[in-house]
């Protein structure tokens, strides 16, 4: 029996869900890094010039893909959150 263009799609989208999941666990890693690196300089965690800096960059790149710059927005925005979050955790250990 094969699986419908749909569940098919769905394998796909699961598989291309591992690959970032796993760029994710090595971007969090350099995260990590950073965070050690500002907390020795005593620098803040957060620095919005050189996010809204590389943002722009990644909005560019992005549209070569057919993202959008507000998609693309979005989603840095949230993984930035994250990465905030991963470097203050990394204080309280």
């Amino acid at each position: 029996m094969n699986p419908s263009a749909l569940d098919e799609l769905r394998e796909k989208i699961f598989a291309l869900d591992q690959e970032m999941i796993v760029l994710l666990a090595k971007r969090m890693q350099y995260v990590e890094e950073i965070g050690k690196v500002k907390r020795e300089k005593n620098l803040p965690f957060e620095d919005p010039v050189y996010f809204q800096f590389s943002l722009k960059k990644k909005q560019f790149y992005g549209e070569n893909f057919g993202l959008s710059p507000d998609e693309i927005k979005l989603f840095f925005e949230l993984l930035q959150d994250l990465s905030i979050n991963r470097m203050k955790k990394d204080v309280s250990l």
